[in-house]
């Protein structure tokens, strides 16, 4: 028995990102950009850039375009860096 499940996308087709020299790049988001969102602690967890949304203080994303994998949100307090994944 298959179940229908929908995977929610944010409809960002460009974000605006610093590189490491602190230069301001536009970059395309497609279905391929992931991002890599580390907490205070360390843990760290990859999520499609498409699918992350932010609701109250958290921070939501799923793993995959195919099937519902979403990640444990992150407290917004808790996040000590955000790096997109081309």
């Amino acid at each position: 028995m298959f179940q229908s499940i929908s995977v929610f996308y944010n409809k960002l087709d460009r974000v605006i990102v610093q590189d490491k020299q602190g230069n301001d790049l536009t970059l395309p988001v497609t279905d391929h950009t992931g991002v890599r969102i580390t907490s205070k602690s360390g843990e760290h967890k990859i999520v499609m850039f498409d699918t992350m949304f932010i609701k109250d203080t958290l921070l939501y994303g799923n793993k995959s375009h195919f099937i519902n994998i979403p990640i444990k949100p992150f407290l917004l307090r808790d996040i000590s860096k955000l790096e997109i994944q081309k």
